[in-house]
Formats: C-alpha cells, sequence, structure tokens
C-alpha cells in the first residue's frame, strides 16, 4: 500500500499543491496510477485536496530517465484515450473508436474506415500505423520501453532462490510493464489478472505454476522483445 508517509531524515520536494513528499514516492504513486488505473490525470492523494500534478512537474522533481519521460508521458496519453473502455483505441484515420479482439492481438480493424474505403482498414493498437503483413512497430514509445526493458536491473527471487531476473517484465497478456517488488516466482498483472512466471514466463495453468513449485527454481527467460 502506498503511502507517503516518508521518513523525517528523506529529503522531500514540496509541490505545486503545497503538499510534500520524497522523490522515491513521487515517482512510485504515479508509476501506481498509471499501471494499474486508467487515470489521465495525476492528482495529490492527501485528504481533502486532489490538486491535478502536471506531468512536468513530476517528471522535473522525480528525476525521471529519458526513457522514462517518454513511457510514463505516452502511457498517460493512451488513459486518457482508454479511459471509459480499455478495450477501444480511436482509430488514426477516422477517429471513430474501435474494439480490440483480444488482448494479445495489436491488429485492430476499423470497421467506420473499412465500410467507406470499401476494403478491410487495419492499424495497430500500439504504435496507430497503418497495419501491414509481419508487422512491426517503430515508434519513440515502444523504443524507450524497450530500453527500460534492457536496462532493467537483475535480482535474486529470495523466495525461490533465482539469480539473476530482470527486475522489470512485461505482461505476456497485456503487455504491461511489470516491476518485481519482493516475494516469490509467480506474479499477477494488475491490469489483466494474467498469472504468469516471472522467472521462465511460463503462464501458470489452472492457477498453479507449470515449470515448478514457488518456491522452486526455474529456467529464467531473456529479457522481451516488444515488438514480437
Amino acid at each position: 500500500m502506498l503511502t507517503l508517509d516518508d521518513s523525517e531524515d528523506e529529503p522531500r520536494l514540496k509541490m505545486s499543491c503545497g503538499h510534500a513528499l520524497s522523490a522515491d514516492s513521487l515517482f512510485g504513486f504515479m508509476k501506481s496510477e498509471l499501471m494499474t488505473k486508467t487515470v489521465d490525470a495525476i492528482r495529490c492523494p492527501t485528504a481533502g485536496c486532489g490538486s491535478e500534478w502536471r506531468m512536468q512537474e513530476i517528471i522535473r522533481k522525480a528525476d525521471m530517465t529519458e526513457d522514462e519521460q517518454i513511457f510514463f508521458e505516452f502511457r498517460i496519453s493512451l488513459n486518457a484515450v482508454n479511459k471509459e473502455d480499455s478495450s477501444t483505441s480511436s482509430c488514426p484515420s477516422c477517429g471513430n473508436f474501435c474494439q480490440r479482439q483480444a488482448e494479445t492481438n495489436a491488429q485492430v480493424v476499423c470497421v467506420f474506415c473499412s465500410k467507406s474505403e470499401g476494403k478491410e482498414f487495419n492499424f495497430c493498437w500500439d504504435c496507430k500505423s497503418l497495419w501491414y503483413p509481419n508487422h512491426r512497430c517503430d515508434n519513440a514509445e515502444l523504443e524507450a520501453f524497450q530500453r527500460i526493458l534492457n536496462e532493467a536491473p537483475l535480482k535474486t527471487l529470495d523466495y525461490s532462490h533465482i539469480e539473476g531476473v530482470p527486475s522489470k517484465r512485461m505482461c505476456p497478456s497485456c503487455r504491461s510493464l511489470i516491476e518485481h517488488d519482493s516475494m516469490c516466482k509467480e506474479m499477477t498483472c494488475i491490469k489483466c489478472k494474467f498469472k504468469f512466471c516471472f522467472s521462465c514466463l511460463k503462464p501458470c495453468l489452472n492457477g498453479s505454476l507449470q515449470c515448478s513449485g514457488y518456491r522452486m527454481k526455474c529456467s529464467v527467460a531473456p529479457v522481451q522483445n516488444v515488438q514480437s
């Protein structure tokens, strides 16, 4: 549970609303809001406040890397588009909202453009460009996402006694960014509730790990490719 009760010795940053918190708490709160909810604005959680914190203020005071800036600015924009229904996205051609058929399929069909053009019109859910055979995204947001995965520190999953596991993964189902905090290798995506092994990335079957018990070692899957 997130709390803004930082230790007295930890330096605090005064936000535009007048309330203060540490840089780590600011980054953690922003990340939690954007990755687990469909909020399109970050607001002060202090009781009775609720003032909006602009992303530029958060970026400056939380001392984000360039890749984190790109990724989270993209994320808040995506949340704004998908606030009412996370399975829909606006068509880059006509602007109408289109429904995603499956969270694992980035190819989206716009029925409006398909009807007006007399042929099926497809675009990419991730980068919003036209869809083509063997489609691969090419945009700054996905490149930033890939660098975050590539540069994630390796860690040891203490409960499972597994060393050298990337601390950040992409959910195999909805492709959300997930960071391992503590405990064992079994992970549940907060966004789509997909369960999988954080080490080998195998999905759980009937609620149980396929690789081994949660306290046992398994293989370590390499860093994921966001365009695969």
